[in-house]
Order: structure tokens, then C-alpha cells, then sequence
């Protein structure tokens, strides 16, 4: 039985590639974040597979969605969603008080896959915040660069997407498939 790591990098594979090509963004890279924001295609509503959120000057459709973050207060002033479920606090590795808040917000909704994957692509290319990324073609470099300028909210979000791109590279082979140079 093929595993759902392995069956997503299959599929998307092509579509991985064409993102690099139009960006220079890390084919490995780009399976691995959107593996793990879409729990391996599992969750990718209205086609978004890769978590992003409208920001200020998005004009397409959204979707209200459920989904955690993890900041290290509770202040509501200063973290606006459309719905508080609850928060909860947690004690991280450092011994620092944090909390979990798990919140409804909004999405980007997309009309097609090819919709979704442009859009992932041209949104960490504009973004300044991510420009620093794009020195690097080593995918780990990006991601802890794209971590770093806070794409997520984790504070275990560089470590999860090294993991996840381990995961691709062990998969890349069996699927007779190679990273272009």
C-alpha cells in the first residue's frame, strides 16, 4: 500500500515544478510546506492547500475557517480573529507560558487547483518579508528562512517543515522521480 506522503508528491509533483520554474521557489521546498499545511492533501478547502490567509490587499473569495495558532499571550487586541473558541495555555520547552488559541478565520478560496498554485507562488515571491528566502535554492535554507520571517504562527514551524522535506526527499526516488537542477 503506497502512503498519502508519497501519493501527494506523485501528484503534485508536476505542479511543484512549474511553481520553481515561474519563482525559483525550491521544488522539495514547495511539496513539503504544502504537504504539511494540507496534512498531505487531506485538507485543502476551496483548493487551498497551502493555509494562506487574504492579508490586506487580497480581492478574491475567502472561507471562515477553523484552525490553531500559538502565540506567546492571550491579548485579544492584539490578535483580531472573526471567532475565539478557546485558549488555552501550555508551558513550552523553555518553560515560558504560551498559549494556543484555536480561532475560526479567514482563508483564501481559489476556483481551481491551478488557481491555488499560482497564487502560493507569486504570493512568497512578492512578499518582502520572504525575499531573504530566495537566496537560497537549498530547501531547508528556504524553509528556515520562510519560518523565520513568519509564515506561521508554531514556534516548531522550521522543524516541521525540515521533517516533511526529509519525508520528500526519501519518497523522490521511489517514485522514480528527480529534482530539477
Amino acid at each position: 500500500k503506497t502512503d498519502k506522503k508519497t501519493v501527494y508528491g506523485k501528484l503534485h509533483f508536476p505542479a511543484a515544478v512549474k511553481c520553481w520554474r515561474d519563482t525559483s521557489i525550491p521544488v522539495v521546498f514547495i511539496l513539503a510546506q504544502k504537504g504539511l499545511e494540507s496534512g498531505w492533501g487531506d485538507h485543502s478547502p476551496q483548493f487551498n492547500s497551502s493555509g494562506l490567509t487574504p492579508g490586506p490587499n487580497w480581492k478574491g473569495r475567502t472561507q471562515l475557517l477553523p484552525t490553531t495558532e500559538d502565540f506567546p499571550d492571550k491579548d485579544r487586541s492584539q490578535h483580531k480573529f472573526p471567532e475565539v473558541i478557546n485558549i488555552v495555555p501550555y508551558k513550552s520547552k523553555d518553560g515560558s507560558t504560551r498559549y494556543t488559541w484555536h480561532v475560526k478565520r479567514l482563508f483564501r478560496a481559489y476556483d481551481s487547483a491551478s488557481e491555488a498554485w499560482v497564487d502560493y507562488g507569486k504570493f512568497l515571491k512578492e512578499q518582502e518579508r520572504y525575499e531573504p528566502a530566495f537566496e537560497f535554492a537549498d530547501p531547508k535554507e528556504f524553509a528556515t528562512a520562510i519560518a523565520a520571517a513568519g509564515y506561521a504562527t508554531s514556534r516548531a514551524y522550521t522543524e516541521s517543515l525540515h521533517d516533511c522535506i526529509d519525508s520528500v526527499y526519501n519518497r523522490l526516488p521511489l517514485l522514480g522521480l528527480r529534482v530539477p537542477e
